[in-house]
């Protein structure tokens, strides 16, 4: 005798033909939450922006962050200028936006670095007179090489040059074109940061004459300066770092 067949459940039904299974439908809900989300106003607008800059370390570019708040580009750079107006003008407020070419980001005040100085493995970038000066050399001149820093300077520049590599201030942006190859300097994004700067545009005018001078041949006659080659550095130090 046959045992009768198990009664089927009333509560399951054969998709139709062409129907998408369920277990797909609910997948793609999920791989969209920000589908149901509307975009945000007033202080939660402000808020969105903090966070958003918060998170990320590098600097988020304006459409980005139009993007992420749903607002047009024009709206954004509104509300990252007004926001920065707000921390400049709160003396309690130990944080910062700096604007440059490449966006908007979160930072510490200058004036609370000696605190963060003070967390462990927190090293803030100091620089001594000469290094400020080389650094001055590049930023009006760059793309510049070290035997043109050196005729503008008078003085040798090896050990500055590499310091400000180093603190990625200053990166090698090419090669000059002549006998022997020398390498080319020029400033990095963290170079406009640690001096509060959009971008080149807005350094001051120079104090003084940075006109590279000619070096003077054996029979007096003016010479170009001459060019030393250099030994090849790894190619990733041929790219400006990333800050």
């Amino acid at each position: 005798m046959t045992e009768p067949a198990p009664p089927r459940d009333s509560s399951f039904s054969r998709p139709e033909p062409g129907a998408a299974p369920a277990s797909a439908a609910v997948s793609s809900s999920a791989a969209s939450p920000s589908a149901s989300l509307s975009p945000p106003t007033g202080a939660l607008l402000a808020a969105a922006l903090d966070g958003l800059l918060f998170v990320h370390a590098q600097p988020v570019p304006m459409t980005r962050i139009a993007e992420l708040l749903a607002v047009t580009p024009e709206e954004a750079e509104a509300l990252v200028l007004a926001r920065k107006a707000d921390y400049d003008a709160d003396p309690r407020a130990g944080l910062q936006i700096v604007i440059n070419e490449q966006g908007a980001q979160l930072a510490t005040k200058a004036c609370i670095a000696q605190y963060i100085q003070r967390l462990e493995g927190q090293k803030l970038v100091s620089l001594s007179l000469p290094a400020l000066e080389t650094l001055a050399v590049i930023a009006y001149k760059q793309p510049i090489t070290k035997a043109e820093i050196e005729a503008i300077r008078g003085v040798n520049c090896d050990g500055v040059v590499a310091t400000l590599l180093e603190k990625k201030l200053i990166y090698v942006s090419g090669e000059k074109p002549v006998i022997g190859r020398p390498r080319l300097y020029s400033t990095t994004q963290d170079f406009l940061y640690y001096f509060g700067l959009k971008s080149l545009k807005e350094l001051p005018a120079p104090a003084e004459d940075l006109t590279i001078p000619p070096v003077v041949g054996p029979a007096g006659a003016a010479a170009p300066a001459a060019e030393t080659a250099e030994p090849p550095l790894p190619t990733s130090s041929t790219e400006e770092p990333q800050s």
